[in-house]
């Protein structure tokens, strides 16, 4: 959220440090690229083809499974407050936040960052989608809107990275294409500067880091292939002078003209528009290592192998070569097909002559290279329930636990991201003069609809905390949710029916029964299990004293465990010691 200014600012100087951050986030960009190239196989556009296939494709399979557990997918917050006359308020504010959050679908907003921190770094940027058509009794434009949280892709940022850490930059912004009208119509924008703006020229390289353009085609852009004239604009945070500053770019990309269209003081949150997600940092440098450049080279070494070994394994072929007169024996060999006989000079019998084949030491090296990667994706096969790794469910359990724990750091890491994401959305529909919010309170079997508007929240923003719901975060299916219910009865209503009946408890296992039937989507359940009425008390009781009564055998047993990729390891040694001596060569 803005308002206007008069202050000045060094154009000159800040298109200078703009043009140097670029320059010095290119090799960065670059290898992004690659990194996603990698990701994406050879078969997804023409601007990625190679001549060899991609058996094997790791990294996707990494950076899937990662993603997966890492992203919240229906993100819900908690909000609180120490001061007990604003609990009411927090309990309406919680329910305005989630009803946004679901709005604007942050769930997959925070997917895509999540995906992009895999490869670099994963930026958000938040704010209110406002146009300037609602205006205030003097005519200046009340910033009112959406608010907006919006993915923001490695290649469409910039930042010093001159800075030790983010929080020493000093400039962030973000890029953003839009179409030539939304720039003349907005009332934001300095009349004078939009006067001289013009759309991206004709041929633009996609040598600044546009993934998409480098993919498709890898060629030059032909701007005159689009529907409508684009142009191309710079949103850039000056964070020491809290300002925000856009910029349209001129024919070229990355090139910004003379003067912004819009200049103004930053009253939104205090860090800025941007949030940024980063997985491992480094030690006085703002740009993180991403998981990806970890996965990069294994992933290229075991498809180069395994390109070798499907080479051989295409080009084996076994002749037989007969003795004759002298003659070139290479030429005749390779003109002869796979079981085939040709003339063998110097040879007294018939001889088997062998090529290619399957190499049992390559094959083996690749396994091993595909043990490793997993090993350093943090055990890939656990995380990802690829295959049992123990002779047991509970060690396989146990294994699953200490393997997550690799990643609780990434954890803990996104859900301090969403939390931000959330306190950010907070700021904004506190600070909205036209907000307005249906909510739905439910208390017991009553249901209460209201509203949210500026006069319902009391206090200040800051006496009001936002926490993460963390059962939110995990995709939790059907099924899961059906193995949690079994959990729960077995453990803890099963044993202690007596006890609960006792308490006036009872368990309505008509509805226990539908939820059963509805969350394994077997629906024939209703048929099969039929009341015919609630059973007589004395009976109820006899069985429930029966049920409370349990006896437990306990049995120790010794299980040796199985070490991780036991049967790949096996499979290696064996290998190794197989004799690969061809009865000939040539």
């Amino acid at each position: 959220m803005v308002a206007a200014t008069q202050d000045k600012i060094d154009y000159a100087r800040l298109k200078r440090a703009f043009k140097s951050s670029r320059k010095a986030m290119e090799y960065h960009r670059k290898m992004r690229v690659e990194y996603i190239k990698e990701f994406v196989g050879p078969h997804y556009s023409s601007g990625n083809s190679r001549n060899k296939a991609k058996l094997l494709n790791m990294m996707q399979l990494a950076v899937s499974i990662k993603t997966q557990q890492l992203a919240p997918r229906r993100p819900r917050c908690l909000a609180t407050t120490w001061r007990k006359d604003l609990k009411a308020v927090a309990t309406d504010l919680e329910l305005g936040i989630n009803e946004t959050v679901k709005k604007i679908e942050l769930g997959k907003s925070l997917y895509d960052v999540v995906q992009e921190a895999m490869f670099g770094m994963g930026i958000m940027k938040i704010g209110l989608d406002v146009s300037g058509s609602v205006t205030d009794e003097d005519g200046s434009p009340i910033y009112a809107g959406q608010v907006y949280c919006d993915p923001v892709g490695f290649g469409d940022f910039v930042f010093d990275p001159k800075c030790r850490n983010l929080a020493q930059t000093s400039l962030i912004g973000s890029r953003t294409f839009v179409r030539m009208e939304y720039v003349q119509n907005n009332q934001l924008f300095d009349d004078r500067v939009k006067a001289n703006v013009r759309p991206l020229g004709e041929k633009n390289t996609s040598s600044d880091g546009n993934t998409s353009e480098e993919l498709w085609n890898n060629e030059e852009f032909e701007a005159s292939d689009t529907y409508g004239d684009w142009v191309e604009l710079w949103d850039l945070y000056l964070p020491y002078e809290r300002k925000l500053v856009t910029f349209a770019s001129t024919s070229q990309s990355c090139e910004l003209m003379t003067e912004p269209l819009l200049e103004a003081d930053w009253s939104g949150p205090p860090h800025g528009p941007y949030r940024v997600l980063a997985f491992t940092g480094v030690p006085g440098n703002p740009l993180p290592v991403p998981p990806a450049s970890m996965f990069y080279d294994l992933d290229r070494e075991i498809n180069g192998i395994m390109d070798k070994i499907q080479s051989r394994v295409k080009n084996a072929k076994k002749c037989y070569g007969i003795a004759g007169p002298d003659d070139a024996n290479v030429g005749r060999f390779q003109n002869c097909r796979d079981g085939e006989a040709f003339r063998l000079d110097g040879a007294f019998d018939m001889q088997p002559v062998e090529v290619g084949g399957l190499d049992q030491q390559m094959l083996a090296y690749a396994l091993q290279l595909k043990s490793l990667f997993s090993y350093m994706a943090g055990n890939l096969d656990i995380q990802g329930g690829l295959a049992p790794q123990s002779d047991t469910l509970g060690q396989d359990r146990l294994m699953s636990a200490s393997a997550s724990r690799q990643i609780d750091d990434m954890q803990d890491r996104v859900l301090d991201f969403t939390s931000g994401c959330m306190r950010d959305i907070m700021h904004y529909l506190w600070s909205d003069p036209l907000l307005n919010i249906p909510i739905t309170k439910t208390m017991g079997e009553m249901s209460i609809t209201k509203t949210i508007t500026p006069e319902s929240l009391q206090g200040e923003v800051d006496e009001y905390e936002i926490e993460i719901d963390p059962y939110s975060a995990p995709n939790t299916s059907p099924a899961s949710r059906l193995q949690t219910m079994g959990t729960i009865f077995s453990s803890f209503i099963t044993p202690f029916i007596g006890q609960l009946e006792a308490q006036g408890a009872s368990v309505d296992m008509v509805n226990a029964l539908k939820v059963v039937a509805k969350l394994s989507d077997f629906k024939e359940l209703n048929d099969v299990v039929k009341f015919q009425g609630p059973p007589m008390p004395g009976e109820r009781n006899t069985a429930s004293a029966r049920s409370g009564q349990t006896h437990s055998i306990y049995e120790r047993r010794n299980v040796s465990a199985s070490k991780p990729d036991t049967s790949d390891q096996d499979k290696i040694q064996n290998m190794m010691a197989a004799d690969s001596k061809n009865t000939a060569s040539i």
